[in-house]
């Protein structure tokens, strides 16, 4: 099953130069221990794999021109922290377990493509092969907007919707904390966001967690056949994100 291949608009997110230009060889790149997450339950890989097949079926990756981005080119998948303390280190720890969990979500993806038989959690792709890319940021409390870049372009911009889902499964996993896989909530995008820094609640949204895919499956194919916007959101103490799948009409040329 192939990815699709990146669109010339994308290019900039996924050269060798620039912001991952600094980043050291993984032969030479020290990697922090990881918690050791629970495996995806093989109903969870099945709903999954099927999620991303449907997804496979269109016919490119979909580009979204966002006018909040003055028609920037960027991939469906935006990412949104609002971080209401004033602490440097908690804005730098949540940016972190985001971007690990990104990048363990494609990871995830490649190891689903290959085969939905092996359901552990594989190691995250390495920094210097993928990650989030800062669009904007914000002061006051502090908001933040992303998107993927690397190899996560291809993984993420062909099948977004299941890889925001494992993305939220993935920040619950590396967390090691069960209970907070029932804060996730998801739900289909009724109109188009103006402002994805608001931080609005999407309508008619359902739990989402490593114990809750039976419900939301449905959506997400609904979603996915449907060329909607999907989004999937948690508030943890001090921090709230959004992993936001903008719709096929986000400002398409």
């Amino acid at each position: 099953m192939n990815l699709f291949r990146v669109p010339g608009e994308l290019e900039y997110l996924t050269a060798k130069e620039g912001a991952a230009a600094h980043l050291k060889d993984s032969r030479n790149e020290r990697r922090a221990p990881l918690v050791a997450p629970r495996d995806l339950s093989g109903v969870a890989a099945h709903r999954l794999t099927n999620l991303m097949r449907a997804e496979l079926q269109q016919a490119e990756l979909a580009i979204a021109y966002p006018g909040w981005l003055q028609n920037r080119a960027v991939p469906r998948l935006i990412v949104t922290l609002r971080y209401d303390g004033h602490d440097a280190f908690g804005v730098a720890r949540a940016l972190q377990r985001l971007d690990l969990a990104a990048r363990r979500a494609g990871a995830m993806q490649r190891r689903l493509i290959d085969s939905e038989v092996d359901k552990a959690w594989p190691q995250p792709l390495r920094t210097h092969q993928g990650g989030l890319h800062v669009l904007d940021a914000r002061v006051g409390s502090v908001d933040i907007l992303m998107t993927v870049w690397g190899a996560l372009v291809t993984i993420a911009g062909s099948a977004p919707i299941s890889v925001a889902a494992l993305m939220a499964l993935s920040w619950d996993v590396g967390r090691g904390a069960v209970h907070l896989t029932k804060r996730w909530q998801g739900g289909i995008m009724a109109r188009p966001q103006r402002d994805p820094m608001a931080h609005e609640r999407v309508e008619a949204t359902q739990d989402w967690g490593l114990k809750k895919t039976k419900a939301l499956a449905p959506v997400l194919e609904k979603a996915i056949a449907n060329g909607q916007g999907f989004e999937f959101s948690l508030t943890d103490g001090a921090q709230q994100l959004k992993l936001t799948v903008l719709p096929k009409d986000s400002g398409d040329r």
